[in-house]
């Protein structure tokens, strides 16, 4: 099960790659005044592929690559 996890997270890194985006499941970032956390990506969405976490409730929620790279990443 351990050695499926890590290839699913290589794929999927490729994915992101494939489609442009510079950033890594578990980035953070702040926007606004909130900090989110990227936990996926669907590169079959067109307007709104990267999955996030808002940290201050624990919501889920979808968003454009253009918000990950307009926010500032947290360390």
């Amino acid at each position: 099960l351990s050695s499926s996890s890590a290839a699913s997270d290589v794929y999927k890194r490729q994915v992101m790659k494939r489609y442009g985006v510079d950033f890594e499941v578990g980035h953070k970032f702040r926007y606004g005044a909130e900090t989110y956390e990227v936990t996926g990506y669907n590169p079959r969405a067109s307007k709104y592929p990267v999955k996030i976490l808002r940290l201050s409730d624990s919501s889920s929620r979808k968003c454009g690559i253009s918000m990950v790279t307009a926010g500032k990443a947290v360390a």
